[in-house]
């Protein structure tokens, strides 16, 4: 048997080198156990590969399962509250209950022909907005006017009404006029059978 450290050649049954003195009995108990080691760990990473095989996939799942619960609960929500909006603005929005056109020269402001078109929209029978185009032809031009008659609750002459004009034809700012309706006792009727045919009809508000 040969010594590990320093090589001499001993007796096949020597414990130890007659040379050295060195130990030439190995320890088994030391081999063995770090072949245990070795095999435990092995289980060990391989165990470990196997449940995160398992469990990895269930915890993707799992997050995907919230993102998509998360997400559809916004989208509930959304629609809910849009739903709610279209209800109120349908409770409030104005019903049209004329349209028309027009067309004519305008000396006052733009020395042009134009064309006029306008809708009528009714929020209640004292209460008319009138939405209308304005084309002016040279220079090409477009204004949008908006007219809006209403009788004031405050006015002390029932017959009043309140005519809002913005902008004028000229395309800037705007006024503000009371005037009589003519006998009628709705703005709706005012409009329907004095306003629109002898105002609306000649063109827009100067």
């Amino acid at each position: 048997m040969f010594c590990p450290k320093c090589g001499y050649e001993n007796d096949s049954d020597a414990r130890y080198c007659e040379k050295c003195g060195t130990s030439l009995i190995k320890d088994k108990g030391l081999s063995r156990n770090k072949k245990f080691f070795i095999i435990g760990g092995v289980v060990l990473i391989a165990f470990l590969g196997v449940s995160a095989g398992f469990i990895l996939p269930g915890y993707l799942n799992h997050g995907n399962n919230s993102s998509n619960s998360s997400l559809s609960n916004q989208t509930t929500v959304a629609s809910t509250h849009g739903n709610s909006n279209s209800k109120n603005s349908t409770a409030n929005k104005a019903h049209v209950i004329d349209s028309g056109s027009t067309s004519g020269y305008d000396d006052y402001y733009w020395n042009s022909d134009f064309n006029y078109k306008w809708k009528a929209y009714e929020y209640d029978k004292n209460h008319i907005e009138i939405k209308g185009t304005i084309s002016i032809l040279n220079p090409p031009s477009t204004i949008e006017q908006n007219t809006i008659l209403r009788k004031d609750p405050t006015a002390t002459n029932p017959e009043l009404v309140i005519i809002d004009v913005s902008p004028k034809m000229s395309g800037k700012s705007g006024y503000e006029t009371y005037t009589t309706m003519q006998g009628y006792s709705t703005v709706e009727d005012y409009y329907m059978d004095y306003f629109r045919s002898n105002l609306m009809e000649n063109g827009p508000f100067r």
